[in-house]
């Protein structure tokens, strides 16, 4: 496509949007003007508005200037190449009989699209506050919030529809593909040997990559993981700082009794709480039972890290410093530390395990490494298939 015909039709969009009030030129209509067609089927100008807004209000939120010429023609190009590939793809399910769905399967579709509207709607019309409004005034008023917004029962209709369409396209088009073992074992290798390098060069990387669910191959040694309960404290900030301000003075220096003054002022509304649980550490209580009943960090409380602990080494910077150092001075499984202060409150750490180092036995990461090679190669094989399609799709854009 010429530059002048991607000019042209950007145009044309931002007229029908009424960006440029002060052109003479009159508006398009966006239910008759073509953008371009594809296998004979058109995509007009009335496609193209809606993403571009819903793109248009993630490039802003980025902080993406559209004011720029060069950025919109760019999101404009993207948002017609977007629409393309979905025409392609509908019209490629059809011609594969894709498409046809059963009146069971439609059954299910129109019984769970109405529950899941019926839903959101009855949580709109709970926001009508509106004194002396009916039921059905009010539901009147949400089903008008949801059009305004774009969604319906048809529109929650067609997305489950779409959602089957698209599974069963990316079906056909990866159907085959498996993944060999000498392939599996032969990643397990090459990912023990760059897991290595990485962490000799930055040991920090492993607990990353733990937190983000990647596939381990490779533990480095100085790791250990931690629990904690969090007690948080409103003025923890201002604390560490008039603890810091106390420790620079001697006592009955100017400033020293105010300061030491708020500092038991503030401490008097979380010491009685701060010392309820180190008693019940010492009676021996359980210390995941003591997070639940006090944490207030919900971190601890579900996910991986409230089985495992977070993970660390004398090199993490994800956590505070005060953090790390309160938790790399434990010695000991089952150690814990005194209450910790850092600007969010008051930590009470303890020593879950010290991670043993060395490579993940093959076996234990073995399924992993396979649905990931299969997820890379069907994703290939998708790409490659709709490339095909696009190549052979006879594409054509109105005359400038």
């Amino acid at each position: 496509m010429s530059k002048r015909i991607i000019l042209s039709l950007f145009l044309a969009l931002i007229l029908a949007l009424g960006c440029l009030p002060g052109m003479a030129e009159e508006a398009p209509d966006p239910e008759t003007t073509v953008v371009v067609s594809i296998n004979g089927e058109a995509i007009l100008l009335r496609d193209v508005i809606p993403q571009y807004r819903q793109y248009a209000a993630q490039y802003q939120a980025y902080g993406m200037d559209l004011s720029d010429q060069n950025v919109s023609q760019q999101l404009f190009s993207l948002v017609v190449n977007n629409l393309m590939q979905e025409k392609l793809i509908r019209q490629k399910a059809a011609e594969l009989g894709l498409d046809q769905y059963g009146e069971e399967l439609e059954a299910q579709w129109l019984e769970t699209a109405t529950k899941n509207y019926e839903s959101l709607l009855q949580m709109y019309m709970a926001s009508q506050t509106e004194e002396g409004m009916s039921e059905e005034e009010k539901r009147t008023a949400a089903v008008a919030m949801l059009e305004n917004s774009g969604y319906s029962l048809d529109v929650a209709l067609k997305s489950l529809k779409d959602k089957e369409l698209f599974r069963r396209v990316h079906t056909y088009a990866v159907e085959g593909i498996s993944i060999p073992e000498d392939a599996v074992r032969n990643a397990y290798d090459e990912g023990v040997a760059q897991a290595k390098e990485r962490y000799a060069e930055n040991p920090a990387a492993f607990g990353s990559e733990v937190q983000t669910g990647s596939i381990i191959y490779y533990t480095p040694e100085g790791y250990r993981t931690v629990k904690h309960i969090l007690v948080k404290c409103d003025d923890a900030a201002e604390l560490k700082e008039l603890k810091g301000k106390v420790a620079e003075l001697q006592e009955g220096e100017e400033g020293y009794a105010e300061a030491k003054a708020r500092i038991d002022e503030i401490m008097a509304g979380v010491q009685p709480k701060l010392d309820e649980i180190m008693g019940r550490i010492e009676a021996g209580e359980d210390f995941q039972g003591l997070i639940d009943a006090y944490g207030e960090d919900t971190g601890m409380k579900s996910g991986p890290a409230a089985e495992t602990g977070y993970y660390m080494c004398k090199d993490t910077t994800t956590y505070v410093p005060e953090f790390t150092e309160g938790g790399m001075a434990l010695e000991a499984e089952g150690d814990v530390s005194p209450p910790i202060l850092t600007n969010f409150g008051f930590h009470i750490i303890r020593l879950h395990s010290l991670v043993a180092p060395g490579e993940t036995e093959f076996e234990e990461i073995r399924e992993q490494i396979r649905e990931q090679l299969l997820s890379e190669a069907q994703d290939a094989a998708y790409t490659a298939k709709i490339q095909e399609w696009a190549e052979e799709a006879v594409v054509e854009y109105p005359k400038a």
